[in-house]
Parts: structure tokens; C-alpha cells; sequence
């Protein structure tokens, strides 16, 4: 069998669905075994991989498998190009596979006149969320209701054409079923993983008291790891870290993620001070010298308590999960939420709104509060600094796992 996988948004730069493909992508290539040669006797064989990227990120996946290949598909998402201009996925020359091919399509964009077999995720379904205005979009009122209207009839396209659909949760499982109860059949959870794991961490909270070094020499701070989108619930965190500034004057708040006109919007509002000193941490050892990491896009508030880092790289936001004191996600909604696994991973506590997916994922490994109630955010981090959560994950998260079962799906819909 031969499996497309559009790509285009492989890469770091697009978050979540960008790290999504990357780990699929190489949990795939490490299970696939390679076809059977025709000189030999037939065996089960293996599938073959054509990974569709953009020119932007050609370069940045190369195959480490004789089964995978990629090829161009130079068209920017949620536009006209690629509802229109998709011959290149079904041209790509895969002989002798290339009428057993299954396409996974790893957002919702699908193509409206696209008719060959396929499979979509679907990561969660905060577009339809009732926290969602238009404060979510930079678009005018008329633009951002003519693109709503284009993106229902997209989604729908893609839930209703789709041979199967991969949901990250039950939780949005469910929100997916609410909206397409018709689509009950062929929607399969497939949990997600950390992309980022301490590999010298065997259990949650099980890292060594040397290995975050809070000498004078290193700052104790919150982080926060994600986008400043409104269902992110930013305004009631910073509502929130006031109260616990007051009583935690030590503590800084730090806050990861890629500047964009929605962080732009917050900093406007919060009285930023571009010119904060760097944070100054340790690498996970205290034999390792002290390292200094820049400061970011600078801080907020009057008292410098509120950091914005930016954009990381893999060494930066590993370092910034292992010295940090909490993380925590005020989220509104979500369809799975990585960054308190990856917290986990690294032996560091989390506080987390009480909603239903953070449930579902961390069990009570998580400290949880109302997200609406920057009082209740502010007590349970409060609480939560002075006596962390200790407590196993409600199950094992693995994107080797998660490739398997993705593997099967597509074996599965191409019988059915």
C-alpha cells in the first residue's frame, strides 16, 4: 500500500500540527519495514511513504527510510491554491502502489473536490467553541464571518468525505460527535506523546534535588509554554500571577511561544518593558555550568514579574521545562495539550484548568483550578509551589504507540 502524507506544515515553526508530523513522520519510519524484494518469496511487506512538503520546509525532513520519499506541494494552507492546484498528490509516480494509496491529511483543510480515499485528524474542535469571538482572528467582522462560513463547509467536506479520522482525545471525540453523530463509526482516539522527554527521567517528579540548581545564580519562575490565542485565557493568568506576586515576590512568570499578532496584542495591553535582563538557569545537572539564556522579547508588569522568552529552540525550552518550578495552562478548551506532558517528562509539576481533556490525559498527576476565576489560578499555583503533585500518569504516552495505531488505521480503512 502506498500512504501521502501532506506535510506542508512539518516543522517547529507551525506548533502543534508542525510537531505532530514530525513525530508521526518518525515514529512511522521506524516500524515500516521495507517491501519485499520481487527476486524473494512474498512476505508481508511494507507500505510505502510519499511525505508532501512545501519549498520551505523541503529541506527540513530527509528520509532515513528506503521506503519514505517526499515531494513538492507549494501551497500555502487555508488558501484558494490548495483547493484548486492538488494534481501533484495523486501524480506522484509510486508505481506499483499507486492504486493502493491512502492519503492522511493531518488538519481539517482538506481539499472540497478532492475524491480519493483519505484520512484526516482532527486535533480539536476549538473553532466551534462557544469561548471563540472574533477576537480570535485579525480579520474584519465581514472577512472573519465570510472565512467561518468557508471554513464549516471545509470542515464538514472533511469529516463526512474522510475514510477515518484520528482525534487526539475522547474529549474531542465527542465534541466531534455532537457536531457529525453520522461519523461515529469511523472516528478512532489516538493519544499523542511529549515531543520533548528527558530521557534520564524513568517517572514523573523523579528527577534528583541537584538537578535544578536554586542558588542566588538561578531565577525560580512559572512557565508557560504555548500561544497567546484568547481560548489560551492569557488576561486571567496575568489577573492571576498579580495575587501571586504579592505573596511570591521571588517568582517570575515565564512565557514561551512564537511572537505573533495575538502576543503583540497582549504585550499592548500589559504594559510591556522590552528591556529585561536574561534569566539565568542550569542545564540539568549542577556539574554543568550555569546557562544564560537572552530575555526574551523582554517583560511585563510594573514589578519585571512577567517575562516574555519567545520563540525556543528544542535545547532552550528542554533547559527552561527542567529549571522551572511549575508549569502551568490556563486553557479554556483543548483537544489534547502537550506542554504539561512535556513538563511531566522533565520532573516538573503542573497546574491546569479543570476541563475535561486535562483531566482525561493527566489524571491526578495535575493540580487543577477554574480557569475563569483568576483567585481560584492564583490559589492553586500558590498551593501547588509549596507542595507539588506526586503522581503517575493515567497511562503511558508514546508516539511510537501513536505511529502503530495510525499505521493500522490506514491498513484498516484501505480494506474497508
Amino acid at each position: 500500500m502506498h500512504i501521502a502524507i501532506d506535510a506542508r506544515m512539518y516543522g517547529t515553526a507551525q506548533r502543534g500540527i508542525g510537531r505532530y508530523l514530525m513525530k508521526l513522520i518518525e515514529g512511522l519510519e521506524e516500524i515500516e519495514i521495507a517491501p519485499t524484494p520481487p527476486n524473494l518469496p512474498s512476505g508481508r511487506g511494507g507500505n510505502l511513504y510519499t511525505i508532501f512538503l512545501r519549498r520551505e520546509n523541503f529541506d527540513e525532513y530527509q528520509p532515513r527510510n528506503p521506503n519514505f520519499k517526499k515531494a513538492l506541494w507549494n501551497a500555502p494552507w487555508y488558501g484558494l491554491k490548495e483547493q484548486i492546484n492538488f494534481k501533484q498528490l495523486t501524480a506522484v509516480n509510486c508505481e506499483p502502489m499507486a492504486v493502493n494509496s491512502i492519503y492522511h491529511f493531518p488538519h481539517w483543510n482538506v481539499p472540497l473536490l478532492f475524491r480519493q480515499p483519505f484520512v484526516v485528524t482532527i486535533h480539536d474542535l476549538e473553532l466551534f467553541s462557544s469561548n471563540r469571538t472574533r477576537e480570535n482572528t485579525t480579520r474584519g467582522r465581514l472577512i472573519y464571518w465570510l472565512k467561518f462560513q468557508a471554513f464549516k463547509i471545509i470542515f464538514r467536506h472533511a469529516v463526512l468525505a474522510a475514510r477515518g479520522i484520528i482525534v487526539p482525545s475522547n474529549y474531542a471525540r465527542e465534541q466531534l460527535l455532537d457536531l457529525y453523530p453520522q461519523a461515529r463509526k469511523k472516528v478512532r482516539v489516538i493519544y499523542e506523546a511529549p515531543a520533548l522527554v528527558n530521557s534520564s527521567q524513568s517517572t514523573v517528579h523523579s528527577k534528583p534535588k541537584q538537578a535544578v540548581n536554586r542558588e542566588p545564580l538561578t531565577d525560580d519562575y512559572v512557565l508557560y509554554v504555548g500561544a497567546a490565542y484568547p481560548h489560551k485565557n492569557l488576561p486571567r493568568l496575568f489577573e492571576a500571577w498579580k495575587i501571586v506576586h504579592a505573596q511570591l515576590p521571588d517568582y517570575k512568570l515565564v512565557l514561551v511561544g512564537r511572537e505573533d499578532w495575538f502576543w503583540k496584542k497582549l504585550k499592548a495591553q500589559w504594559g510591556h518593558n522590552p528591556s529585561h535582563p536574561p534569566l539565568t538557569l542550569r542545564g540539568g545537572d549542577d556539574r554543568d555550568p550555569p546557562l544564560k539564556v537572552r530575555g526574551g522579547r523582554g517583560s511585563y508588569g510594573q514589578q519585571n514579574d512577567i517575562i516574555f522568552y519567545g520563540e525556543t529552540t528544542d535545547a532552550e525550552l528542554t533547559a527552561l521545562y527542567q529549571n522551572a518550578a511549575l508549569l502551568v495552562q490556563p486553557s479554556l478548551t483543548e483537544g489534547f495539550s502537550l506542554p504539561p506532558l512535556e513538563a511531566l517528562a522533565h520532573g516538573t509539576p503542573v497546574a491546569v484548568s479543570d476541563i475535561p481533556v486535562h483531566r482525561e490525559i493527566l489524571g491526578q498527576a495535575a493540580a487543577y483550578f477554574d480557569p475563569k476565576n483568576p483567585a481560584a489560578i492564583a490559589n492553586v499555583i500558590i498551593h501547588t509551589l509549596r507542595n507539588p503533585i506526586i503522581a503517575k500518569l493515567p497511562r503511558t504516552y508514546s508516539w511510537r504507540e501513536n505511529a502503530q495505531q495510525t499505521r493500522a488505521l490506514y491498513e484498516t480503512v484501505k480494506i474497508v
